[in-house]
C-alpha cells in the first residue's frame, strides 16, 4: 500500500517526466533494473532503505520540510489504523511455545470463562508441560507465564508492536502461528498494520 510520502515521490517523478530506469541512471547505479525495481517498490508500498531514500529525494528534488510533513501524516494515519485494529474484539486464547521458535495457539475448554479461571488454566498448562505460555485477552493485553507456571509479565501492545509471539516463515516476511481446536492443526497468518517508510538497511 502506498503512503502519502511514497505517493508524493511518484507524483514528483511523473512531473519531471522520468521513468524509474532514468532515475536509476541519474543515481549512478550500474544495475538499472535493480534500482528501478526499488523505486517502483517504494512508490507502491512505501518501503525503502534509508540510504537509497536520501539519494532518491536528492535526485527528485524533494525538500526536507515536505518529507517531514508527509512522514508525520503517515505516522498519524498508521496510529489510527493500528488502534482500530487493536480495538477489535478477539476470543481469548493461549499461545504455548512447543519448541524454540514454534508456537501453538488454542482456545479454552468449556467452563473456563472468567479472567481468574483463564489465568489459573494458563499457569497450570505452563507448569505441567514446562512451556512458556501467553494468555491473550485481547489484541492489546497479554499475560506471560514462564515454564514453571509463574506469571512474569502483563504486556500491553503499542502501535506496530503486538505482544503475541509469532514465527517468520522461511524465505518470507509472513508472520504465522500454528493453531488447533483440539483436533486439527492449521497455520494462521498474523496480520496487523505496519508502519511503512524509510528504514535502516543492513
Amino acid at each position: 500500500m502506498a503512503t502519502n510520502l511514497s505517493n508524493h515521490f511518484w507524483q514528483q517523478r511523473i512531473a519531471l517526466g522520468l521513468r524509474p530506469g532514468q532515475v536509476a541512471q541519474l543515481l549512478g547505479y550500474r544495475s538499472l533494473v535493480g534500482a528501478a525495481n526499488k523505486i517502483v517498490r517504494f512508490e507502491q508500498t512505501g518501503d525503502i532503505e534509508s540510504r537509497f531514500f536520501r539519494q532518491l529525494a536528492a535526485a527528485l528534488g524533494v525538500h526536507k520540510a515536505t518529507i517531514q510533513r508527509l512522514v508525520e501524516e503517515d505516522r498519524r494515519e498508521f496510529v489510527q489504523r493500528w488502534n482500530e485494529w487493536a480495538n477489535q474484539p478477539v476470543r481469548p486464547h493461549l499461545i504455548a511455545e512447543m519448541l524454540p521458535g514454534y508456537y501453538m495457539a488454542h482456545y479454552f475448554p468449556e467452563g473456563v470463562t472468567t479472567p481468574y479461571e483463564m489465568e489459573k488454566h494458563a499457569a497450570g498448562l505452563a507448569e505441567e508441560f514446562h512451556q512458556k505460555t501467553w494468555l491473550v485477552f485481547s489484541r492489546k493485553l497479554t499475560v506471560y507465564f514462564d515454564e514453571g507456571g509463574h506469571r512474569r509479565a502483563i504486556q500491553e501492545a503499542a502501535p506496530g508492536e503486538p505482544t503475541q509471539p509469532f514465527r517468520l516463515l522461511q524465505r518470507s516476511e509472513r508472520r504465522s502461528i500454528f493453531t488447533t481446536d483440539g483436533d486439527d492443526i492449521d497455520i494462521r497468518s498474523m496480520r496487523w498494520p505496519h508502519k511503512r517508510g524509510p528504514r535502516v538497511g543492513k
